[in-house]
């Protein structure tokens, strides 16, 4: 009895730290007895120090239920700090050494990137992090596992609490939040100033609905909190000012309370509206640059005609789209040669060399933030199409970190590819050239 009983609490410790058990499934609570069905496991990678934690998770169930996993990031408008970045992005590196797939997701918020991405899965498992949330934020807006679990509810989640995560998203300062709510103040009482007027020129006292205007416009350019400032200043100054009797205060006039009452409506509506806005034009205006980027790139691939100029326009264009160090390495007379670099006179030490002679023999990309000669300072991209490989690609950062954080990969597999059927079609160009030699000297010689 106490050697069960022991072993029950020692469970149930365990539990309490690591415990892969969801918190919710289909159909009510998971009490354990029936194991929940899965077809794939997401792991949702944020900017908190417990994201390492959450991949180590993911791993555990992928094994347990003998399942295919994924570690997601969900690239929001909105701002995140370098540590956070750095976190996430080591914990996708992670999740891509422990055999998931690592994918970036796009979204105007991180509810619509991950439902999007899981929509296909039957019965998707989500192991994401809980973070203590403040008062003002609950009332902004829902958790992510409280608007992933309205939009889909076959989702079971695996939570690992955390603290407050350092890469929260970076707000106005301290000075700056000041400001807003003095402009706002003075945005209400200058309104209650108009109304004063108005009320003395026209005789009207119907004269409340002027101070949507003010709240309206804090709403929409200031924030929730300064626009609750000035619905609480328009609606004091209404009791005490616009009711009868004036200059007096009465705290149970049901006027003053409804008046409140659709002003911190219309502002929480008018904030939630501008800020989802807001989001969807910076995410818009971040794809269309991308886009624009790349759709230059391939422009300036197809006025170039020679080896040469192609190396050059594949690293300018590389370095500026994705602000690393590049260089191309090309075969000539049977060993590999730096044909150009960025900046100019890259020289490669023997890690890196042996780096590139893996890529170049093998096809697969090495040096760093890859799992083949991790140590190197550059990483390697073969340029690899049917034809095998034409040339390698290298990229570098200045202060010697991964040139190409995971959630950027998608990013630049675009670009090798692009640059890999630029080489091809030079190559083919040379074939065909040769070809055409033969001919002529064949018929020469006839």
């Amino acid at each position: 009895m106490d050697l069960a009983r022991n072993r029950k609490r020692k469970d149930k410790r365990g539990m309490k730290h690591s415990s892969p058990a969801p918190l919710r499934a289909t159909g009510g609570p998971f009490d354990g007895r029936e194991e929940p069905g899965c077809d794939r496991i997401f792991v949702v990678v944020d900017g908190t120090e417990s994201a390492a934690s959450s991949v180590e998770l993911g791993k555990q169930l992928a094994d347990r239920y003998v399942v295919p996993w994924e570690a997601i990031f969900a690239e929001t408008p909105k701002a995140r700090d370098e540590l956070s970045l750095t976190r996430a992005g080591e914990a996708l590196t992670l999740a891509a050494g422990l055999g998931a797939m690592v994918f970036r997701l796009p979204g105007a918020t991180e509810a619509d990137a991950i439902c999007e991405h899981i929509q296909a899965s039957a019965a998707p498992h989500v192991v994401l992090t809980t973070t203590p949330r403040t008062l003002a934020e609950r009332l902004q807006s829902p958790s992510l596992m409280a608007e992933l679990t309205r939009r889909n509810s076959s989702i079971v989640f695996h939570a690992v609490a955390a603290a407050r995560p350092a890469g929260r998203a970076i707000g106005l300062s301290e000075r700056a939040a000041a400001r807003s709510y003095v402009l706002a103040a003075i945005g209400s009482l200058a309104t209650l100033a108009l109304v004063l007027i108005l009320k003395l020129v026209t005789g009207t006292s119907y004269l409340s609905v002027l101070f949507l205007f003010p709240v309206i416009a804090a709403a929409a350019s200031l924030g929730l909190g300064p626009a609750l400032v000035a619905a609480v200043i328009s609606s004091t100054g209404f009791n005490v000012l616009i009711l009868n009797p004036a200059r007096s205060f009465n705290p149970w006039a049901v006027q003053t309370w409804l008046m409140f009452t659709v002003l911190a409506a219309v502002a929480a509506y008018t904030s939630w509206l501008t800020s989802t806005l807001r989001g969807r034009l910076a995410l818009s205006d971040r794809s269309a640059r991308e886009s624009a980027a790349l759709a230059a790139f391939a422009q300036t691939l197809t006025r170039v005609a020679d080896w040469g100029s192609t190396a050059d326009a594949v690293c300018r264009e590389v370095a500026d789209i994705l602000n690393v160090q590049t260089l191309v390495v090309r075969e000539i007379g049977g060993e590999l040669h730096v044909v150009s670099s960025l900046p100019e006179g890259v020289q490669l030490d023997p890690l890196d060399k042996a780096a590139l002679d893996w890529a170049w023999q093998t096809g697969k990309p090495t040096g760093s933030g890859t799992l083949i000669v991790s140590e190197a300072s550059w990483q390697f991209q073969p340029l690899m199409t049917s034809l095998g490989v034409l040339a390698v690609l290298g990229l570098a950062r200045d202060d010697g970190r991964n040139p190409i954080p995971p959630e950027r990969e998608i990013l630049l597999g675009t670009i090798v590819a692009q640059a890999a059927l630029a080489h091809e079609r030079l190559r083919l160009e040379d074939a065909q050239r040769e070809i055409s030699c033969r001919l002529q000297t064949r018929d020469g010689s006839a």
